[in-house]
């Protein structure tokens, strides 16, 4: 699973706070201990400033660190406005030394520059393949983001399970950032039941690693929901926050998918519903027989009253009947989402722009008889 908005909106965040990095100044991660605290350092460049964060693993915070100006010293200071390290460091927090030796750093870490006690800093690098990657500066930022996500977890106690007893989940929990997951502890396949807590934990990852890099300033979450689940499939539902330092606004999005629980892979739904026609450009929503088609006709009566609706419309540059294909030039997957109810199809509209971020997520009900016509094959539905 993952959240493509929420990804795009917090990497430019995180590409915004870190600068363009040189990769031979980027450097790490480096993991070891300062005193006898266990952390993870990361070394690059800030517009032409040598600068690094690093953090305590058992909190997982950036504390920023900026040049001295001195070889192989850094002051730490508190991030900046847009969590950035700031230019000149007011309140310093402490004085590094470091020497690097291949794949070693050493040295001293001080609470004043007129403190003689020291505590040892002893830190080995981490990702040895990173220097060789074809873009070594986000080999090393994602395994950076990949330690900071390796933190204490929990399965919180309440289990639930489908109305026919074939599939139970249970919810796990990041004891630092709060961030919870689902996983499958019965389904009718246990590959693919292993597939989907896999692909699950993946998206866990990044929610811890984006809950914790938006501190201390800033705050980032995201809940989930199973809405449906039969021995066939599993659904999850996902709504998730962020305000992040030095953003015009806080935002949000909405994201569904549907796990086949045989194969443990997500549904293509354009491989089991009718779309518009890909060979035009085009197409005519009052008359189309397709899945795409229903839900505009469905929503038609509101198309001009100023809401969620209207915003589809004008989304799809819809004149009169006829709408943009984005299965012409691309594909549907931004455009619109699917999540299967009890009851019927839940249908959703994807490609709200930020002012409308509100209606992310805002959605109707599609009845399964309605659905079912539009099937490219037959499948067993709720």
């Amino acid at each position: 699973m993952r959240h493509a908005f929420v990804m795009v909106g917090l990497m430019i965040f995180v590409a915004s706070s870190v600068g363009i990095a040189h990769a031979d100044d980027d450097q790490g991660p480096f993991v070891g201990m300062l005193g006898k605290s266990p952390i993870v350092l990361r070394l690059y460049t800030n517009d032409s400033k040598k600068v690094g964060r690093y953090f305590y693993r058992a909190k997982g915070i950036d504390i920023g660190l900026i040049a001295s100006g001195k070889n192989g010293e850094y002051i730490e200071c508190p991030l900046g406005g847009g969590n950035n390290e700031p230019d000149v460091c007011n309140k310093p927090t402490g004085y590094w030394t470091l020497s690097i030796q291949g794949d070693n750093a050493n040295g001293t870490w001080r609470k004043t520059l007129q403190a003689t006690d020291a505590l040892t800093v002893t830190l080995a690098r981490e990702c040895n393949g990173c220097a060789k990657a074809s873009d070594p500066s986000d080999a090393i930022e994602k395994a950076y983001a990949q330690l900071r996500a390796e933190g204490p977890t929990q399965m919180l106690p309440k289990q639930a399970s489908s109305d026919d007893g074939a599939v139970t989940w249970q919810f796990m929990q990041e004891k630092r950032s709060g961030a919870t997951i689902p996983q499958l502890v019965k389904a009718s396949a246990s590959d693919g039941m292993r597939k989907i807590n896999d692909d699950l934990k993946h998206q866990f990852a990044q929610d811890i690693d984006a809950a914790l890099s938006s501190k201390p300033d800033g705050e980032a979450s995201c809940s989930y929901s199973i809405p449906f689940a039969d021995v066939r499939i599993f659904v999850v539902d996902s709504t998730c926050e962020w305000d992040t330092p030095g953003a015009a606004h806080p935002s949000s999005s909405w994201e569904t998918v549907t796990y086949d629980l045989a194969t443990g892979n997500p549904i293509d739904w354009t491989q089991w519903l009718r779309f518009p026609d890909a060979s035009t450009d085009h197409f005519d929503f009052t008359t189309g027989k397709d899945i795409v088609s229903l839900a505009l006709r469905h929503e038609a009566s509101k198309r001009n009253d100023g809401d969620c609706a209207q915003t589809v419309f004008e989304s799809y540059s819809c004149d009169g009947n006829t709408c943009s294909n984005y299965g012409h030039d691309g594909n549907w997957k931004d455009a619109i989402s699917f999540s299967p109810r009890k009851n019927g199809l839940f249908v959703a509209f994807n490609n709200y722009p930020e002012v409308a971020r509100s209606c992310r997520g805002e959605g109707f009900t599609l009845p399964w008889d309605a659905v079912h016509a539009l099937q490219t094959k037959p499948h067993a539905w709720p």
